[in-house]
């Protein structure tokens, strides 16, 4: 239990009441460790908002001719695989999908509110 909350605070915090009492009874019981979860649960929160904020930059810099087919068609592939379905073919939806994609705010001029809203 305390490895765990040491590992993991924030999940942990986050946690049913239930579970934490029945994981590590000492550090929600304590009000002293109660509190340095909390701290330690707060500052992961941080790194992760930090983190992500960061992450979202990193790919808002990425050109948009960096952004392709190849993307989807990784996304479509691994699908598949994680279905079980080794032999599909995904040609049909990659086509499909590339038709539908917007990949400039310029692509959304002029569409109907029913085919933005679809």
């Amino acid at each position: 239990g305390q490895h765990f909350c040491t590992l993991a605070p924030l999940e942990f915090f986050h946690f049913p009441l239930l579970v934490q009492l029945t994981t590590s009874p000492q550090d929600v019981l304590v009000p002293r460790r109660r509190e340095k979860l909390r701290k330690l649960a707060f500052s992961r929160a941080r790194f992760l908002e930090h983190r992500a904020l960061s992450e979202s930059a990193q790919r808002m810099d990425t050109n948009e001719s960096e952004i392709s087919m190849v993307t989807i068609k990784e996304l479509l592939q691994n699908a598949k695989m994680n279905m079980g379905l080794h032999d599909y073919d995904t040609s049909s939806i990659e086509n499909r999908l590339e038709a539908d994609l917007f990949l400039k705010v310029a692509h959304l001029h002029g569409r109907s509110v029913e085919c933005l809203s679809n």
